[in-house]
Parts: C-alpha cells; sequence; structure tokens
C-alpha cells in the first residue's frame, strides 16, 4: 500500500493535525514573514534579519537561508545531506520568485513543516494500530498526546531540521515494526539509513539498532552489511568530510591567515570583545566543553564536533526541570526564549507544582508501558534509541543548555511505549481510568501548552539584548 495514501480511519486524525499546524503556521508567518522577507531581500540581508529578528528558542532558520540561496549553511558534520535534500524547494523557491517578485522560502518552509507534521501523526497512528496492536480511538489518543507536547508543538513550527528527522525516526519505526512482514531488504534499509544519517548523524545509530532488531542474524550476512550499512555510512562520512574541505576549511584557513597576518589588531579586538561581552548570554550560559582549547592541526574536524559538549552544566537538574519539563510543557517565564541569545537561566522552575505533577504522571505512565512491553523488541529497540540521545546529551554534555530542542529525536518514545497500557488483554476497569488519565493529560497539555505558544507567536518580535 502507498505509505503517503490516508487511509479512511486515518482522515479525522489527519485533518485535525493539519487545520491545527497551519494555524500555527499562519502565526509564524504573521509574526515573522514581514521582517524577514522583505522585497528583494537577499541572503546576506536575510542572515542579517534573522540574527536580529529571530528567536524561536534554541532552533536555527537556516531552512530559510538554504530556500533563499542554496548552500551548505547547516553544520556539514552534522547534517551531511540536509543542503542537498532542500535543494529541489530551493529550485522551487527560485522559480516562484521569479514568477512573484517574492521570496516564498517562508511559505515553502512552513508547507514542508506541516507536510512533516501530518506524516509524522500518521505514522505513530499506524505503529501504535497495527504494531502495537490498540484499538482506533485509543491510538488516535496518544497521537494527540504526541502532538500536544511543547517542543512537538515548537518543532513543527521551526525551521530547522527536527520536523523531519522525527519524521525519519518514525519511518524507520515503523519499517523495524513490520519488517519480518512486510520483507523490508538491505536495499530499502541502506536507503533509511542513508537519509536518515543524511539529515542527522547522530540517528544513523538508531537505523543500526533497528536493523538489528528487525533483521536479527542477517543483519550481520555480508552482503546486508555490506549495501545497509557500510556503503550508506561511508557515503554520509564522505559527504561530510567533501563539505567540509570545500566549503569549511578553505574558510577556516583563510581566518587564521587573516589572524596571523594582523595578530596585534586581532589581539586587541580580542580583548575588547572579551571586555564588551563578558557577561553575554552565550558566554555564561556555555558550560566547559570536553577538550577544552584551540583544535590541534589536522584534527579541526574531530574536536568541532567536541565544542558542542559540556562538561558543568547541573545533570539531575537538567533532566527535571528542561529534558522532561520544557519538552512536555512550556515554562510560563522566558517562553521560547534562546538561552544563548537572552538571559533566559539554563535551569528555570515552574511557578505551580501541578507542572511537577503532570511531569510524574506522564512518566509513571511511560514506566508502566515499559512494564507491560518488556517481553517485546520493539520496547527494547526504543530504550535503545533513548539511551543514545541520553548518553550524548546528559552524558556529554552534547547541547545540554538547550536540550529541549533535541526533543523530536526521542520524546515520542514516551507515548508510543504507553500504548501498551491499552492492550485488550488487561483489566478492562484499569484501562479505563488509564485512557481517562490520558484523555485528560492530553488535553490540559493542548490547552496550555497551545495557548502559550499561541500567546508568544502573537507577539512581535523581540530584539535580543545584544545586536552585531
Amino acid at each position: 500500500m502507498n505509505p503517503l495514501k490516508i487511509r479512511r480511519d486515518e482522515w479525522p486524525l489527519a485533518l485535525s493535525v493539519v487545520l491545527w499546524v497551519s494555524l500555527l503556521q499562519v502565526l509564524m508567518l504573521c509574526k515573522y514573514y514581514g521582517v524577514l522577507f522583505s522585497a528583494g531581500m537577499d541572503e546576506p540581508m536575510l542572515h542579517q534579519a534573522i540574527g536580529r529578528y529571530f528567536h524561536l528558542s534554541g532552533f536555527d532558520a537556516i531552512t530559510y537561508r538554504v530556500l533563499t540561496d542554496w548552500g551548505p549553511y547547516y553544520d556539514v558534520v552534522r547534517h551531511p545531506l540536509l543542503p542537498w535534500l532542500l535543494y529541489p524547494l530551493y529550485l522551487l523557491n527560485r522559480l516562484l520568485w521569479w514568477l512573484t517578485g517574492a521570496n516564498c522560502a517562508m511559505p515553502l518552509s512552513c508547507l514542508l513543516l506541516t507536510a512533516c507534521a501530518l506524516y509524522s501523526a500518521l505514522l505513530f497512528y499506524r505503529i501504535e494500530r497495527h504494531i502495537v496492536g490498540i484499538a482506533r480511538a485509543d491510538a488516535m489518543l496518544l497521537s494527540w498526546l504526541l502532538c500536544s507536547l511543547a517542543y512537538i508543538m515548537a518543532t513543527f513550527i521551526a525551521p530547522d531540521h527536527f520536523a523531519l528527522s522525527l519524521l525519519l525516526l518514525l519511518v524507520v519505526c515503523e519499517r523495524a515494526g513490520t519488517a519480518r512482514t512486510a520483507g523490508t531488504g538491505s536495499t530499502a534499509w541502506g536507503t533509511l539509513l542513508l537519509l536518515t544519517a543524511g539529515v542527522t548523524l547522530t540517528n544513523g545509530a538508531k537505523v543500526l539498532v533497528a536493523q538489528l532488531c528487525a533483521r536479527g542474524r542477517a543483519f550481520f550476512k555480508p552482503r546486508h552489511l555490506l549495501t545497509a550499512a557500510v556503503l550508506p555510512l561511508a557515503l554520509v562520512l564522505a559527504a561530510a568530510w567533501v563539505q567540509h574541505r570545500v566549503f569549511v576549511l578553505p574558510k577556516e584557513q583563510a581566518q587564521q591567515q587573516y589572524a596571523k597576518a594582523h595578530r596585534a589588531e586581532m589581539r586587541q579586538q580580542a580583548i575588547e570583545n572579551r571586555k564588551k561581552y563578558s557577561h553575554a548570554p552565550w558566554v555564561i550560559h556555555k558550560g566547559r566543553p570536553i577538550g577544552y582549547g584551540e583544535p590541534a592541526e589536522g584534527h579541526e574536524l574531530a574536536q568541532g564536533v567536541l565544542r558542542w559538549t559540556d562538561t558543568t552544566t547541573p545533570r539531575w537538574d537538567t533532566v527535571v526541570e528542561n529534558l522532561l519539563g520544557e519538552s512536555m510543557q512550556f515554562h510560563e517565564q522566558h517562553m521560547l526564549e534562546d538561552v544563548l541569545v537572552f538571559y533566559r537561566p539554563v535551569l528555570l522552575a515552574y511557578d505551580g507544582w501541578w507542572h511537577y505533577a503532570v511531569e510524574a504522571l506522564l512518566m509513571a505512565l511511560c514506566l508502566a508501558g515499559c512494564w507491560m512491553a518488556r517481553r517485546t523488541l520493539l520496547l527494547w529497540m526504543l530504550l535503545a534509541w533513548a539511551a543514545t540521545d541520553l548518553t550524548m546529551h546528559i552524558g556529554l554534555g552534547f547541547a545540554i543548555n538547550e536540550v529541549y530542542i533535541m526533543s523530536a529525536h526521542w520524546i515520542f518514545v514516551i507515548p508510543l511505549v504507553m500504548g501498551y497500557l491499552f492492550l485488550p488483554d488487561g483489566n478492562g476497569r484499569l484501562r479505563r481510568v488509564i485512557r481517562g488519565a490520558v484523555a485528560m493529560l492530553t488535553l490540559y497539555l493542548i490547552i496550555y501548552n497551545g495557548v502559550q505558544l499561541a500567546g508568544w507567536l502573537l507577539q512581535p518580535p523581540v530584539l535580543p539584548p545584544f545586536t552585531f
């Protein structure tokens, strides 16, 4: 069956998700289109306008730049193929720009994000309905629970890579769950690995875990390893290396040569910047990375990744307030402020105790779902996925000061495993109680997060305390 086709029982979910996300996209257009896409604005002007006006938590608006004037603006190590996947939309934008005289990068990005939201919800529903095996109404309820989480809502309007990553991870999850019956072959797995790792390199590990769970011992057959693992990874890493050498390294070398030629001037400028920006948010809110210092010659690529790590930010408080807190419920204060641009505290407590009660209840339901699913391979695959994110963000501290923006890579695991609480072979009365609790949580999160997000979108853009 065509995976893009919306089935009859999926239309209520599809229409409601599209209407909800479209409303948010309209508010997003009203907030930012006028200040970012005035007539005739080219890429340098857009880059300056984005730095001045666009601040949606820690998300980047790089998609707007790529669709305006194509280039490897995404980090070529972490997102090796993403600019190339967006190239057709860039060509479409150039055509529309020529026909209308208006840069349509933002509307095209909104359409792309709406499509990602639609098919993410549908894939989640299909996993719950056909792999977990729960009733249609319960699958729809949990799909809306996913869409009601704070940073899933934010992901669906943020012109970054996370919505596409979420969609691809759910595709991989659905393929892994049906691989034995659908006969997903090595070529299909290789394509999924190429796309998923090409969009976000670290998610490639999750595809390999999914292959291992779906194929079992067949995963280690030489032909499968070559076509579904080795070649796709080699292509992704080669793309990252080539783009770094072609696009990034020449700029870095030019900057180094300029610094050597103007050593006294650069030293004086560095002293002035240190004084001027000593209390800037990106200085006081950024933890100390692993291997702190200048990268050794010839190792710039590897140490460039380590600069995103953090060894000083408290872990437990981060888990409570940011990893599980902000990811599920927006904080009332400093709504969607970028911690590296505004003076939003890295660790921000909620004003009311009920936020922690909601967080605890969601985690309790998740743990109960894990217990019910403890003998299923899907659960252990999802836990392995979550473990990779926890190791990266909480262990190594990769982007730990804004860990909530990474929610799309892992938070779908929570409502997904809750689906095992709705299987018909359990206690019917208990299942009705759980269904009622989940329905109340979903309604609360939709109203609370929706009101917070809509209120923020209706406000004009706010300038950061430091401008360039």
